[in-house]
Order: C-alpha cells, then sequence, then structure tokens
C-alpha cells in the first residue's frame, strides 16, 4: 500500500486529495450518532474494517466511503 502511495504521489503527479480519506473513531461515532464502543463493536464485528497504516500494528481509523456506505 505505501509503495502505491509513493508511485501515486511521486509518479503520477497525484496529490493528497486523490488518497482515500480515513476517519478516526470520534468522528465515526458522530456520522453514525453512536458512541465510540459501539463503533467498536462494528469493527470487531467486520462491519467497518480498519485502516492500518505501514509500519504499524494498530488500526488509524477507517475508509470514509465505508462508512458513508454503512450510513446508506
Amino acid at each position: 500500500e505505501r509503495t502505491r502511495v509513493m508511485e501515486l504521489l511521486r509518479d503520477e503527479g497525484g496529490t493528497i486529495e486523490d488518497l482515500p480519506r480515513v476517519l478516526r473513531r470520534a468522528e465515526v461515532a458522530k456520522r453514525l450518532a453512536c458512541s465510540l464502543r459501539t463503533v467498536d463493536k462494528l469493527a470487531s464485528s467486520g462491519a467497518l474494517k480498519r485502516v492500518v497504516y505501514p509500519g504499524r500494528e494498530r488500526g488509524g481509523g477507517f475508509l470514509e466511503s465505508e462508512v458513508t456506505a454503512l450510513i446508506k
């Protein structure tokens, strides 16, 4: 994934806006009108997939597109 991002920015002349937007738990809870605990339960059940950044072990957030799809 890191390689794809670097190629997008370097070779293809892309910008940060071209990358998928990642939302933190609090923003997801606000958009879904639920608690942080409910967001955690949605993630553990597989309804939402955590985004894990390269070199990290813990999740960094959730894709905005997945949250929007869950709302619909």
